[in-house]
């Protein structure tokens, strides 16, 4: 008698991975996804804290420090490529329109980092 598998057991064991990797594969993609937004949000509050810095340097002396409004021009680990910072009179940070890698972020005291992917 021969020892081995035959072709029918071997073609239930694929079918079986197939369909597990059918279900597996939606949920790493969904957690590939949400970990990069989490990530892109986490850049935009470093550049909001980097800009609270660059006000309250600007409130202690304004000759040296100005304020800057392109928030490309914030140095933090993964920077955007573009967008806005608007300053309070309070000393309250708003960011708009800022691209960091595949996100459209924003910032607001209220509803805090928010991104979406483009």
């Amino acid at each position: 008698m021969k020892k081995g598998f035959t072709l029918i057991e071997l073609l239930a064991v694929i079918v079986i991975l197939a369909i597990i990797a059918l279900i597996a594969s939606p949920i790493v993609v969904g957690l590939i996804e949400d970990s990069n937004r989490q990530a892109a949000e986490r850049s935009t509050e470093a550049v909001v804290n980097a800009a609270k810095t660059r006000y309250a340097l600007s409130q202690m002396n304004p000759t040296e420090y100005s304020l800057v409004t392109d928030a490309s021009l914030i140095d933090v680990d993964n920077p955007p490529t573009s967008g806005t910072i608007a300053y309070g009179t309070t000393g309250q940070i708003t960011l708009s329109n800022v691209i960091i890698g595949n996100y459209s972020c924003a910032y607001t005291a209220a509803a805090k980092a928010t991104c979406t992917k483009q």
